[in-house]
């Protein structure tokens, strides 16, 4: 488990938009549609927190974000491990002061989604809401993802899972994953 903080050398949030100010986490985020997803999340003024258990891609995602002149961290390992999920959460808390949003960018649902969730849920019920964005569509992820939506919404936690029809394009999930982030954002309760 490691970690590290990159910003830009443009010194402000590149095409700030819907996300300024918010504070990101993305899963798998060392390549493919994790990795798009977080870079989008930056170009629209979030600061990212990337965790993938790749070293080298998470490092590589990062740096990414920075050349395009945005702000992120990465934390390495297996967010399905409570002292990875913990260091998820304190390193967006010190890094960037807050956790707004979580995406779950993996594939299949894992240990990692439901240990990583609890820890990041706490903090967003303290402060008032945030956005949990699952993009896995394996059995039981709707039914958990409804679950939790129905559990926290009134408290201001927004859950939403990402069809992912076998025909969507990359591009397409990624623009679907910033909407419902988006929703869930508009939409906070303040503590």
């Amino acid at each position: 488990m490691s970690s590290d903080l990159v910003h830009g050398t443009s010194g402000h949030p590149v095409n700030g938009a819907a996300f300024d100010g918010s504070t990101v986490v993305v899963t798998g985020a060392g390549s493919g549609v994790g990795r798009t997803t977080a870079l989008a999340f930056a170009l629209r003024g979030a600061r990212v927190l990337v965790t993938d258990a790749d070293a080298r891609g998470a490092h590589g995602t990062v740096e990414a974000i920075g050349t395009a002149g945005g702000y992120a961290v990465a934390v390495v390992g297996d967010p399905g491990a409570q002292e990875v999920a913990d260091d998820v959460v304190s390193t967006a808390l010190c890094s960037f002061g807050g956790l707004d949003v979580l995406v779950h960018g993996t594939t299949d649902p894992t240990d990692a989604e439901e240990t990583l969730t609890r820890s990041v849920l706490a903090h967003m019920l303290t402060a008032g809401g945030g956005s949990l964005v699952f993009t896995a569509d394996g059995h039981g992820v709707a039914d958990r993802v409804a679950s939790l939506d129905v559990a926290y919404r009134a408290r201001g936690v927004h859950a939403h899972a990402v069809d992912r029809a076998a025909d969507a394009r990359p591009d397409e999930r990624v623009a679907a994953v910033l909407l419902l982030a988006q929703d869930a954002l508009d939409g906070r309760s303040v503590p």
